[in-house]
């Protein structure tokens, strides 16, 4: 009989670590099943300013002054990029006869010598001298940086000297009002922005010259 009671007492040890080893098993899959439903979530709240392209018409022009025929008068007008953001720019001339009798060709537009070397196109040569042409874009062949002018664009303007000032000649410019307006245009450093907002593209080269297209 003790042969049988030692295998007896074997077999329940056997049974009692097997129900050990099943309860540790058992205790393990649901500590790791319970570990997978602890989650933790956080989330920060960032906001984004976008940089605004700013920009100042400088002027050097007497509103006051009265202009004879084939006389010349001083309007220097500059761009500064008053913005935080580098720029595209632009811009063009306008000019308004209003009732005078006076024709747009009788405004002439004088530029400033280096104005070829600067923006695109490059105005038109008479009389040695450089003249822009109303109703045409002009476009800056550099980035316009943070804080940059512009050297000067239109130098000044006079009327065509075959007009007169006295009712003895057919077109009489006396009293009259004529307004040359200068509109421009600034836009973020983008081919994408250059085609949607200018209808044009362009290329960069490294020393940051513009060729536009």
């Amino acid at each position: 009989c003790a042969p049988e009671q030692r295998g007896g007492k074997q077999q329940m040890k056997l049974k009692n670590r097997y129900k050990i080893i099943i309860a540790v098993f058992v205790c393990l899959f649901t500590a790791g099943a319970t570990l997978a439903y602890f989650s933790e979530n956080h989330s920060i709240q960032n906001r984004f300013s976008t940089l605004t392209p700013e920009m100042q018409i400088k002027e050097n022009f007497n509103r006051e002054d009265k202009w004879l025929p084939g006389e010349e008068k001083l309007k220097e007008v500059k761009f500064k990029n008053s913005g935080q953001s580098a720029a595209l720019l632009r811009f063009i001339l306008e000019v308004d006869t209003k009732d005078s009798g006076v024709e747009g060709k009788d405004i002439i537009l004088w530029a400033a010598e280096d104005f070829p070397e600067f923006w695109t196109p490059g105005g038109e040569n008479a009389e040695g001298r450089v003249t822009l042409e109303s109703d045409t874009w002009y476009y800056f062949t550099r980035v316009a940086e943070p804080g940059e002018t512009t050297q000067v664009t239109l130098e000044s303007v006079s009327f065509n000297k075959e007009l007169s000032n006295d009712k003895a000649h057919d077109t009489d410019v006396s009293g009259k009002q004529i307004d040359v307006k200068v509109k421009a245009e600034m836009i973020q450093v983008s081919t994408e922005a250059a085609q949607t907002l200018f209808g044009r593209t362009y290329t960069l080269s490294e020393n940051d010259q513009i060729q536009w297209q």
